[in-house]
């Protein structure tokens, strides 16, 4: 669930051992930042930045095609192997941000490579496929240049995830890159 400052009425049912069953109801109040008025939160949001309310994304990258005006994916960039997409900055925020993950899909660790063409407050998190953040690996000013993270396929307090479909989201001033990796176990 993700859609923002919503109540939602959930209506709960436990069978015991018994075969017994209870209903009660409970209501939800989700609370967060929708920067785009779009009804999703943007940790959940493939393209926070740009209203998108029906999520589409096309070629399932975990970039909203609303998102993708600007960018060129290349499936082998450069001889590296993995997977790039490159996005100019929104309004006057002229920063190309590039995004690499390598080995994709991963075992032990994925290496994420970026470049930017200015200093920017730049963050680097880990979603999982419900949306919440599991870990977060950079969050600093950033200077122009190239910068490398790692991720270890594990949570903010060390332990190991699940194998899945987790998304890299790269946040350069305004510009946004979502990239999706697949750790396996």
């Amino acid at each position: 669930y993700c859609k923002d400052g919503k109540v939602h009425n959930l209506l709960l049912s436990v069978t015991n051992e018994k075969g017994n069953t209870t209903h009660c109801q409970a209501t939800v109040f989700l609370e967060g930042t929708d920067s785009d008025n779009d009804g999703i939160l943007d940790q959940c949001d493939n393209c926070p930045d740009t209203y998108n309310s029906d999520q589409k994304d096309s070629n399932n990258n975990g970039t909203g095609d609303a998102c993708e005006e600007n960018s060129n994916p290349d499936p082998n960039p450069g001889g590296w192997g993995g997977w790039s997409l490159k996005k100019q900055g929104q309004e006057d925020n002229n920063i190309i941000t590039e995004l690499r993950a390598y080995p994709n899909p991963f075992q032990e660790e994925v290496n994420l490579s970026f470049s930017l063409d200015q200093e920017e407050r730049t963050t680097v998190e880990i979603f999982n496929i419900q949306g919440q953040r599991v870990h977060t690996l950079l969050s600093e000013i950033a200077p122009k240049g190239e910068h490398r993270v790692q991720w270890d396929g594990k949570d903010q307090n060390g332990q190991p995830m699940p194998a899945g479909i987790y998304l890299v989201r790269l946040r350069a001033g305004k510009a946004l890159i979502n990239q999706k990796v697949i750790l396996q176990r």
